[in-house]
C-alpha cells in the first residue's frame, strides 16, 4: 500500500503527535500546523526520547560485542538532542554511547563552550564548521561566530583528544569548497 494504516490510525486519534495538530487551511487548500498546546508537546518529545533510548540500547549491545562505541550526534532545530540534556537522556550512563558534537547544529540553544562542558567526556568525536548561530551553513572556521580558541580550550579541558572532522558546505550560492 505504501503506507501504515495502524500509524494513519495511531497519529490522527493521539494528541501528542504533530502530526494530528495539521489541518486543511480553506486559503491555500494544503494542510498546515496549527498551534500545538505544550502539555502534548512535552509528552511528544518525552515519547520519542523513550523510543530512540529504546533503540540506542539495541545499538549499545552491537556496539559492545564488536568493541565499538556508538557516537550519538546532536542534531538541529526540533530534532532529538539539540541541547546537552537531551542527549544526555539519551545516552544515559552506557559507556558504549557517546557523543558526536557536531559545532553546527546547535544553532541558538546553546553556545558550543556551554554544551561541551555540560557534556564533558562523553564527546568521542567532533562534526567541525562554523555558522552564524541562526542556521546550518557549514562555512569554514572563523567566518561565522563560533569562538573557535575557547572551543580549543573548552574541548581541552574536558580531556578531548580526537579528530576533527571538518563538514563543508557543497551547495547553494555561497559554496565553502570554492573559497
Amino acid at each position: 500500500k505504501g503506507f501504515s494504516e495502524a500509524w494513519m490510525h495511531h497519529k490522527g486519534r493521539n494528541r501528542h503527535h504533530y502530526e494530528y495538530w495539521t489541518d486543511l487551511s480553506p486559503v491555500t487548500r494544503c494542510y498546515e500546523p496549527v498551534e500545538m498546546p505544550r502539555k502534548y508537546l512535552v509528552e511528544m518529545v518525552m515519547d520519542r526520547i523513550a523510543a530512540c533510548k529504546e533503540s540506542l540500547v539495541k545499538l549499545a549491545e552491537i556496539g559492545r560485542r564488536n568493541d565499538a562505541i556508538i557516537a550519538v550526534e546532536d542534531l538541529p532545530r526540533s530534532c532529538l538532542g539539540n541541547h546537552h540534556s537531551d542527549i544526555l537522556k539519551l545516552i544515559g550512563e552506557d559507556p558504549t554511547l557517546g557523543v558526536c558534537f557536531d559545532t553546527n547544529h546547535l544553532l541558538s540553544l546553546e553556545k558550543p563552550h556551554e554544551y561541551i562542558r555540560k557534556i564533558g567526556n562523553k564527546i568521542v568525536t567532533l562534526h567541525v564548521s562554523d555558522y552564524d548561530f541562526l542556521d546550518e551553513r557549514h562555512w569554514l572556521p572563523g567566518e561565522g561566530q563560533i569562538d573557535w580558541a575557547m572551543l580549543k580550550n573548552t574541548l581541552k579541558s574536558v580531556g578531548y583528544a580526537g579528530c576533527w572532522l571538518y563538514e563543508l558546505g557543497l551547495g547553494g550560492s555561497d559554496w565553502t569548497i570554492d573559497r
